[in-house]
This record gives structure tokens, sequence and C-alpha cells, in this order.
């Protein structure tokens, strides 16, 4: 199964998408998206919904939750992995580039548990078939 929260607008939307239907057809896998962060921004911007929704997509399951797709269906080592991750992206920074090279280290603990970042380099390699959180 692939998890994707989504976020963002028409772009980040489609990328994501594109690249979790990418995945789903080439590991012959469903995909199941999470619409939370961009509910949560349209309560306060209109401009902010479900762009898929305007598109002839292929189709996919919702699974608008409060909290990350992780939570509910990762297992104890995907759950601590990204709760450690979570953590260390909270950890002040001098700047941005900062925090990147921070969590970019980290990514490849996260890739061999089946979490991916889509702002992260992500190798075909690395892709396990089980489940995967974008």
């Amino acid at each position: 199964m692939i998890y994707v929260e989504m976020n963002g607008r028409t772009g980040n939307q489609l990328f994501d998408y594109s690249f979790a239907r990418r995945l789903s057809v080439l590991l012959d896998d469903k995909m199941v998206l999470n619409f939370q962060h961009v509910i949560k921004h349209a309560a306060a911007d209109p401009s902010w919904r479900n762009e898929l929704e305007t598109f002839q997509v292929a189709s996919f399951e919702i699974e608008n939750q409060e909290k990350s797709l992780i939570y509910t269906h990762g297992n104890i080592l995907q759950i601590i992995f990204y709760v450690v991750f979570l953590l260390i992206s909270k950890i002040p920074y001098k700047s941005r580039s900062d925090l990147f090279k921070r969590q970019e280290r980290f990514q490849p603990f996260l890739n061999r548990c089946g979490i991916f970042s889509l702002n992260m380099d992500i190798q075909k390699s690395s892709c396990p078939k089980r489940r995967m959180y974008l």
C-alpha cells in the first residue's frame, strides 16, 4: 500500500499524485491519500482544496485523518523513526539549508523502513515492496 500525505495546491498535489501513481503501477499496489493538511489550510484560505477532483486521474482511496497515516497504518518501527524525524526537524536551525541537511542525513533510515520524502532524492533501489509513506 502506498500512503500519501497530500499538501499544497494544484502543482504540488499533481506532483505527489503522479509520483505515487507511478509507484503504484510499478509495484502493482493501491494508493491512499490523506488531504488533511489541505483541509486545514482551506479553513483560512479557500484556494486550498482537493485539486485532483478537477482532473481525470486514476482512482485512489481517500482517508482524511487528523494525524499522519503513519500513526494509523504504520508498524512500530515506522512510527518510531517518523517521530524521531519530526523531533530532529524541531531542533532550532540557523537556516533552511541547515534544516534540509539535517533531514537529508536522517532520510536513509526512513527510506529503509518505507518512509520517503518527495523533496529528497529517491532511488529505485531503495524502494521496498511494502507499505510506503510519501
